[in-house]
């Protein structure tokens, strides 16, 4: 049995599993998963220098952070911990990387992007540049991508070649 301290909600983990997996909740109390704990790590030493829970970050509203589509389950605190806003590609608040608003350059301090990178359009690095111009200079990008231990990369869409968001009514649809 591992028993841990989940730095998303800050409560004990008495029992939990001997194999936590990347994306299962393991979490009993607030349902986070090993890469969300990762991704708060990181943001925490990064940032403070020491590894914090989540209710443990103290309120800084002096630090401007950007979510790039980041889960409700972190993204409502750290609102409440930073100035701090969550934005989306297909809905509002809308940010696109590779076409950024000019009065948010060199603002943040911190951006925060889990599982985004690998659905931008091609080249990558454009949304990279993106990214580091909204920071600034001593910013950090925190960020998680889907990984393999196998060799083998896993491609889902590997014949998609055109793509696009249209308005449905109320609703976007890509």
């Amino acid at each position: 049995m591992i028993e841990f301290i989940c730095n998303i909600c800050g409560r004990p983990n008495p029992g939990a599993r001997d194999e936590f997996g990347r994306e299962e909740p393991s979490c009993s109390w607030c349902g986070s998963s090993v890469r969300m704990r990762g991704l708060l790590r990181v943001l925490s030493t990064e940032i403070f220098g020491v590894s914090l829970t989540l209710p443990e970050f103290p309120r800084v509203k002096s630090l401007r952070g950007l979510g790039l589509s980041d889960s409700a389950q972190y993204a409502d605190q750290l609102a409440l911990k930073f100035d701090y806003r969550n934005t989306f590609f297909d809905h509002e608040p809308r940010l696109d990387l590779s076409n950024l608003p000019g009065r948010e350059l060199g603002t943040y301090d911190f951006i925060v992007s889990s599982e985004v990178f690998e659905h931008v359009s091609p080249p990558a690095a454009k949304a990279f540049e993106g990214a580091f111009r909204l920071l600034k200079p001593a910013g950090v990008l925190v960020l998680t991508a889907p990984y393999s231990i196998e060799g083998n990369t896993k491609e889902h869409f590997s014949r998609l070649g055109q793509f696009g968001l249209a308005q449905l009514g109320d609703s976007v649809i890509r």
